[in-house]
Parts: structure tokens; sequence; C-alpha cells
């Protein structure tokens, strides 16, 4: 007996949805009504920007994947709770980055959770690939796509301790990559 795949897309979707909005909802209002007050949260707006970004980018993905077969095994299962326990800790890094503006640990934590919730998501995709043999991957699935978003996210992490800005900035960069490579018709 299965896991009801509507069912495990439903909860995921929930999940998705409650993620984002947690990350809305850690948006600090500016201490003063003007656009030099706003425009001094710019750190984490741009952090929101990334994990909004990164977030919807994945739903698609997970929507797109789950589409192309029936049966979820109990491994397919796990490895979902795995991807969405990391996708769950977008919004705390994100939050993290907005209350620590600049700092080298919030800004590498965040890069890591990106990367392990993106490894994560391989993981998924591999055990979907495996148990559906001839299930065509999408081609934003390219190994030397994988490639630059695993060795970009190593880079920030590494890269928020020298100068923790550029970190979101590479993340940042990732994000604006994807959405070309997702929107590239095949």
């Amino acid at each position: 007996m299965g896991i009801d795949k509507h069912r495990l897309v439903a909860f995921t979707d929930a999940i998705i949805a409650i993620a984002s909005t947690i990350m809305v909802l850690e948006l600090v209002n500016p201490h003063v009504p003007t656009i030099e007050g706003l425009a001094q949260q710019w750190p984490i707006f741009l952090a929101y920007l990334n994990s909004f970004a990164m977030i919807y980018l994945v739903w698609y993905k997970h929507n797109n994947l789950f589409q192309k077969f029936e049966t979820v095994s109990m491994r397919l299962f796990y490895l979902n709770g795995i991807w969405l326990f990391f996708l769950t800790l977008v919004p705390f890094a994100t939050a993290w980055i907005g209350e620590f503006l600049f700092s080298p640990i919030p800004e590498s934590s965040y890069a890591v959770i990106l990367f392990l919730w993106t490894l994560s998501f391989e993981m998924l995709d591999r055990q979907i690939t495996k148990e559906n043999p001839g299930l065509e991957r999408d081609y934003y699935h390219e190994p030397k796509i994988r490639a630059f978003n695993y060795i970009a996210f190593i880079i920030a992490i590494f890269v928020a301790f020298m100068e923790p800005i550029l970190c979101l900035t590479i993340i940042f960069l990732i994000s604006i990559i994807n959405m070309v490579v997702i929107s590239r018709k095949k």
C-alpha cells in the first residue's frame, strides 16, 4: 500500500504556502516613515526575494515532477519529507539575516540550508527517476545546471565569511539563472 500522491502533493503545497507566509511576516517595518528607512532594509528584502524566488521555482519543479508518475513509495515519502524539512528552515534563515545584516554566520547558514535543500531535491528527483524507468527528466535537471547550482552555493557559503552581502548576491544570481533556465522552452 503506497501513499496517496494527491494527498502528499496537497500537503507539500500547504507547507510551501505556510513557509512563504511566514517569511513575509518576518519582514520588519522601517523604524522611520521615510524612503531612506525603507532603503536601509534592502538586505532583508534581498534575502526575502531570494527565498521567495527559490521557493516559487522549486514549487514549479516539484509540481512538474509529481505530475509524471502515480505511485509514491515510502522512500519517496521520506525524501519528500527531508526536502520539506530544509524548505521550512528557509524562513528561519531569512529572518536571521534580517536581524543580523552583514554577519557571516547567518549568511553562510542561509547558503548551507539552500544547498542542502537543493541537494535533497536532487535525491528526490533521482529516486522518482529510479522508481519510474523511462521517465523523461526535465531539461533543467541536466547535470551541468545542477553542478552550477551546487558550486555556486558552495562558493556563497565560503564568500559569506569574507563579504557576507556577496553571499546573498550570489544566491540572487542563482535564482535569476534558474528562472531563465526554467523559462527556456526545449
